[in-house]
């Protein structure tokens, strides 16, 4: 009998360590283009794998991606780097601008940026992020959402 209840002992010790264990790297699904920055950059901040964009004038353009990512990070100064097949295509801190949103008329805060060769000022609306997928948009009617996931 006392065998039985040191192998359950045992047994149930062994199951509850590899729960505990068990990493779960599973993203909560968020939108987050109408929430404050803290908010934006406590779900973003780190490496992304950048899989592929979609948009275009016709909505549907579709580039896919390869060894590219996004990385956000912030401190005393927030920024952004965004490496396309080993080319940096943006290394730029990050300007926080409040803006009307194209897609829902209501006033967001957009991630403001410099592209890496020429210095021109573009922007990201940080959309949301679903089935562990970050969207971000170009916040305008034809510009491209790029699609990342952890690194």
């Amino acid at each position: 009998m006392e065998k039985n209840v040191l192998f359950f002992c045992i047994g149930l010790l062994c199951v509850c360590f590899l729960t505990q264990c068990k990493k779960d790297n599973t993203l909560t699904d968020i939108t987050l283009y109408n929430q404050p920055t803290s908010v934006i950059k406590q779900y973003i901040k780190g490496k992304w794998i950048l899989h592929y964009d979609i948009g275009g004038i016709n909505g549907k353009t579709r580039h896919n991606y390869v060894n590219s990512y996004m990385e956000f990070r912030f401190g005393s100064i927030d920024s952004i780097i965004k490496n396309i097949n080993s080319t940096i295509e943006i290394k730029s801190p990050i300007n926080w601008f409040k803006a009307q949103d194209i897609f829902t008329n209501s006033s967001i805060y957009l991630m403001g940026y410099s592209l890496y060769k020429t210095g021109a000022s573009s922007s990201y609306r940080v959309s949301e992020i679903k089935n562990d997928t970050l969207i971000i948009a170009e916040p305008v009617a034809d510009g491209y959402g790029y699609m990342l996931t952890r690194y």
